[in-house]
């Protein structure tokens, strides 16, 4: 955790937690290693302290606590020579600065804003107001004399080398946003920057465009404007630029043209906040190091979060400290997850009813109440009852269950209403007899036109989804049997409808079954609940401490499923220690994430078996959208990633189809096929085909590619 904790101190500067480019950063600060041996023992402390101090063991592996004492360690080696006051003060300031960092965090996540480098701002200050009073710190020369320096750590071979890259020739332009990267970890030098900027590709090609962009505009309005390039010359202050680039448009907000817009119309604003506070901190002689891209990005941040209706810039949610992972997981969540709800809503029924009127009714869903759906029991005629229909016993919806839509608390009965004849309505008890249940704050069902006295449950009661409340009868504003189902925000009777989609239902069409999910029955459709197949709950049920042995070509993988600290299901592969989240919500079996090689027999499952409904209909077809950022890599995926932001060039379509089971009522085996189509512009450029077999123990082999070109999976469940 240490070890972990003090390189994410470095990639944390530039909101990262990859270790590669953390080692690179590191590295970097080496160029001047009394710079590099000062920043690592100030991470060190505080790592140390806050541990000892029993603070929380992800913030500092993250090195949440440690990169802002890690910043002012670099400063403190760039303005005085090592002695023994030196690092006395050193130790005490990166356990002050750690101190700061709890205290403003505090503070700061009351309002839901990050702390930034302010600690290390209010910890760089002290060291250098102190040192004006304190005679046992030496003010360094080194920096003065950079030849001498070099020619002693590594000769003239050195020397010639630092004298190359340092006067390429390139644009004043380029020189500056360099030396301004490298200045991010007090290394004043275009070699510095290089390997930054290198590092920084690596990690991420937004957050390269972004800080490109961001220190350009920045650039060139201080040009525009005349100002002082002083400012942006000596100790490259510019890097505020980049920073403040990143920070809004690839970390804190999904990466958008809007951000892109956001971030060339905020580098002005950098420009000029190191103009103004740059001359009020000249009075006291203390630099301004990244105070102005603290403001920016604290003020913006906190202004977007006033917004009522939040549009244009969505602020990232679950943080994944990657601009494209950010980007690429908040594109598939709005194709995958476009109408999720917090509480899923079924259909109040057995078996197959036709919605008789959806919302915006003809007859009666008008007004505040247009958000409802009726619904009847028709035969292969249409007809909603068996001749002659002149009695209620003759409708074929009446004295059907009616059930819990969800689970709840039954917060309003009504069961005494007598049923109509048929054609009669009873106008002065417009919903008859109702069941109102309670699913959540601000959620409500009703089922209405119950029959007289078939309620079953009382207020009060806690109710399961599935469980048969009453039976359908004829009540209140009824000509003849249906249901009157709608979602509410208030506990009464005749509270208005809410609209909300159903969770997940099938739909009888002329092809066949057709799955929806979170969507609103039109009128017109015959629906029903999704008929949870056995085997195939099964096989999917897999719960903490379950082990599936596989084999294929002679190599054996073990995966196990485990629950981390937030609850969350995955799967392990041992032999290759990838991970794959997912979720079981008694309907659906999908993956969520995939973390590691993907090489690993895991990730071909998780893109095989990525939605698997588990309900089987033969012939029916379950589409998803997969993740790409899952998909590329190399140069390719590099180019995705620049233009991911403006335009989603690339799309990969997921599909799995219900080929085969056997005959009897409690199938045995079950064969399922899937496919994976990546398109460009429209165009199907790749294509990968997956085979499913389960079996009486569940899942029996796994297969990747065509008939005749397959690898094979062979698996054992225990």
């Amino acid at each position: 955790m240490i070890w972990e904790g003090l390189l994410h101190s470095y990639s944390q500067i530039f909101f990262s937690l990859d270790k590669a480019f953390a080692i690179v950063l590191l590295v970097c600060s080496f160029i001047d290693p009394y710079v590099g041996v000062s920043a690592i023992v100030a991470g060190l402390i505080a790592i140390l302290m806050a541990y000892f101090l029993g603070f929380d063991h992800k913030n500092i592996r993250e090195g949440m606590y440690s990169f802002n004492s890690v910043m002012v360690g670099m400063v403190m080696a760039v303005y005085y020579d090592m002695n023994v006051p030196f690092v006395l003060l050193l130790i005490l300031m990166s356990v002050f600065t750690l101190f700061f960092t709890l205290a403003i965090n505090a503070q700061f996540s009351k309002y839901g804003l990050p702390i930034m480098s302010t600690p290390f701002l209010f910890g760089v200050w002290t060291v250098l107001l102190v040192g004006r009073e304190f005679g046992g710190l030496q003010l360094t020369e080194r920096g003065i004399y950079t030849i001498n320096e070099l020619w002693a750590y590594g000769g003239e071979a050195l020397v010639n080398f630092y004298e190359k890259v340092d006067n390429l020739p390139i644009p004043d332009i380029l020189d500056v946003y360099l030396r301004s990267l490298g200045a991010i970890f007090f290394q004043f030098n275009i070699l510095a920057g290089l390997v930054i900027m290198i590092g920084l590709i690596r990690f991420s090609r937004i957050a390269f465009v972004l800080s490109l962009i961001g220190f350009f505009s920045g650039y060139l309005f201080f040009g525009f404007m005349q100002g002082q390039f002083s400012h942006l010359h000596y100790s490259y202050i510019g890097f505020n630029f980049i920073l403040s680039a990143i920070a809004l448009g690839g970390f804190f907000t999904i990466p958008s043209r809007g951000t892109f817009i956001m971030v060339a119309l905020a580098s002005p604003v950098i420009a000029i906040l190191i103009a103004a506070i740059g001359n009020v901190f000249a009075v006291v002689q203390l630099p301004i190091y990244s105070l102005p891209y603290n403001v920016l990005v604290l003020v913006t941040l906190y202004v977007l979060k006033l917004r009522l209706a939040p549009k244009g810039l969505t602020p990232i949610v679950e943080q994944s400290y990657s601009p494209e992972i950010n980007l690429y997981r908040f594109l598939n969540q709005q194709e995958r997850y476009a109408n999720d709800t917090y509480f899923h809503i079924y259909l109040p029924f057995y078996g197959e009813w036709t919605v008789s009127q959806g919302h915006d009714g003809e007859i009666t869903h008008k007004g505040e109440w247009k958000e409802a759906f009726d619904f009847v029991i028709e035969d292969e005629t249409g007809k909603t009852y068996r001749s002659p229909g002149t009695q209620l016993e003759d409708f074929y919806g009446f004295n059907r269950p009616v059930v819990a839509p969800q689970a709840g608390y039954v917060v309003a009965v009504e069961n005494e209403v007598e049923d109509n004849g048929i054609g009669e309505v009873n106008l002065h008890q417009n919903w008859g007899n109702t069941v109102i249940i309670r699913h959540g704050e601000g959620m409500f069902t009703k089922l209405s036109h119950l029959k007289k006295g078939s309620v079953k449950v009382a207020v009060g009661d806690y109710v399961k989804k599935g469980q048969v409340v009453a039976a359908l009868g004829n009540s209140g504003r009824s000509p003849e049997p249906h249901i009157h189902f709608q979602m509410q925000a208030t506990p009464y009777i005749g509270s208005k409808t809410m609209k909300y989609p159903v969770a997940y239902y099938m739909e009888k069409t002329e092809k066949g079954q057709k799955f929806h999910a979170f969507d609103y029955p039109q009128e017109g459709q015959t629906i029903s609940n999704v008929k949870v197949d056995s085997l195939l709950k099964k096989a999917f049920n897999l719960i903490p401490g379950m082990v599936l042995n596989l084999e294929s070509d002679g190599k054996k993988f073990k995966w196990e499923v485990f629950t981390d600290a937030y609850n969350s299901t995955y799967i392990y592969c041992h032999e290759t220690e990838a991970l794959a989240y997912f979720v079981n919500n008694e309907t659906l079996f999908y993956f969520t994430r995939f973390i590691g090689d993907k090489k690993s027999p895991l990730f071909e499952f998780y893109t095989g078996a990525y939605k698997v409904m588990l309900g089987f209909y033969r012939n029916l077809k379950v589409t998803d959208h997969f993740p790409v950022n899952d998909i590329y890599s190399g140069f390719l995926k590099g180019l995705l990633d620049i233009a991911s932001p403006f335009y989603p060039v690339v799309k990969a379509e997921y599909e799995i189809c219900y080929d085969e089971i056997d005959d009897s009522l409690e199938a045995e085996w079950m064969k399922l096929s899937s496919s994976l189509k990546v398109k460009a512009l429209g165009n199907v450029q790749r294509q990968k085909d997956f085979r499913i077999e389960l079996g009486p123990n569940g899942l029996s082999k796994f297969s990747v590619g065509k008939d005749g070109n397959e690898k094979v999976f062979i698996c054992e469940v225990r």
